[in-house]
């Protein structure tokens, strides 16, 4: 599940969306995309 996530996150050029209507989820994420060193999130 992490390596499909980090596939979305890494392969767009114009960007992606994501909605995580879990608030733990949510939070997860962005951990993950933080922790990639995305800080436009």
């Amino acid at each position: 599940m992490l390596n499909a996530i980090n596939v979305l996150m890494t392969r767009p050029t114009k960007g992606l969306y994501l909605y995580a209507s879990r608030p733990a989820l949510r939070a997860r994420l962005l951990e993950l995309c933080h922790a990639r060193g995305h800080e436009n999130v």
